[in-house]
């Protein structure tokens, strides 16, 4: 009966962890409103025309690379879509056809910015841990924000991450980005992680029960 207890208690602890980690291998979207009070950069004390790929600031190391190549075609400029929902010069503005990138100074676990598109497309954030292991993506169609096409993009795992990758698709030539927001702060799983775990947790239950009632039989 003992050797049954234990069983028991394992099989429901990788269970839980088996579920939790599959659930914190899919970032989930995140609104806005989440990052209120969270880290920020918004780029108005970095000089105008500094160039983006190694800029440190507020903490953060960012890239800039078009074709792999480290790229001079980002800088911090008060050009671009002007005042949005999301961007306020000074802002980040660069060729879409680049990749930005960010390192963060500790691992996070939420991280959003604003953008715009001087054409409609899409943004990809991509998350990597410190060994550059992926974490999953999330990719964000540009809205009307109020004119150009874009808005918030805000993600979040419960694994966390050191690195992310912005990229733009499907085809805008130019992009602003803008309050850049992050945190260590947990995430709160989604009601369908939830229900997952809950439903797998009674069917390991389920069939514990059913070996002790053949073990007292």
């Amino acid at each position: 009966m003992i050797l049954t207890k234990r069983f028991a208690a394992a099989a429901l602890f990788v269970l839980a962890c088996g579920f939790a980690q599959q659930a914190a291998a899919t970032p989930v979207p995140l609104p806005k409103s989440v990052f209120a009070g969270d880290a920020l950069i918004d780029f108005g004390a970095v000089p105008f025309g500094t160039v983006v790929n190694g800029l440190v600031t507020g903490g953060v190391t960012f890239g800039f690379t078009v074709g792999g190549s480290g790229s001079t075609d980002a800088t911090v400029t008060n050009t671009g879509p002007g005042v949005s929902n999301n961007i306020n010069p000074l802002n980040i503005e660069g060729n879409a056809t680049g990749v930005l990138s960010l390192t963060f100074p500790q691992p996070e676990l939420r991280f959003g910015l604003g953008f715009a598109l001087i054409s409609p497309g899409s943004l990809t954030i991509a998350l990597f841990d410190a060994a550059s292991t992926p974490l999953g993506s999330l990719t964000y169609p540009g809205v009307p924000d109020p004119t150009f096409p874009g808005g918030f993009a805000g993600i979040g795992n419960d694994v966390a991450f050191t690195r992310a990758l912005v990229t733009f698709a499907p085809g805008p030539v130019r992009f602003a980005a803008d309050n850049i927001r992050f945190s260590t702060a947990a995430t709160v799983p989604e009601p369908g992680t939830l229900v997952l775990l809950g439903t797998g947790l009674a069917v390991v239950g389920r069939r514990i029960r059913s070996r002790r009632k053949r073990d007292i039989e």
